[in-house]
């Protein structure tokens, strides 16, 4: 709150943008770590057999590149015009 009222801004701006960064900005890039951590990186963490029981299924792949789709979307085409 300090820092708040020593710049003189708006708390509620400050929460709006932080709220439109985390949930816009940041959702597309955990969606692809994600992706890369669970289907590249557990192949090479694991032996062959460990990582064949673990391996997900197909359709947890494309659910979080639907996610990196729609939020970027949002993220590339709305956020300008939020400034």
């Amino acid at each position: 709150m300090t820092i708040v009222f020593t710049l003189g801004l708006k708390p509620v701006a400050l929460l709006k943008v932080g709220a439109i960064l985390d949930g816009l900005l940041l959702t597309p890039l955990q969606a692809i770590w994600v992706f890369a951590g669970i289907f590249v990186v557990q192949k090479r963490l694991f032996s062959q057999e460990v990582s064949e029981i673990l391996k997900p299924h197909w359709i947890f792949g494309l659910m979080l590149l639907l996610a990196f789709g729609v939020f970027a979307y949002f993220c590339i085409w709305h956020i300008p015009g939020f400034w």
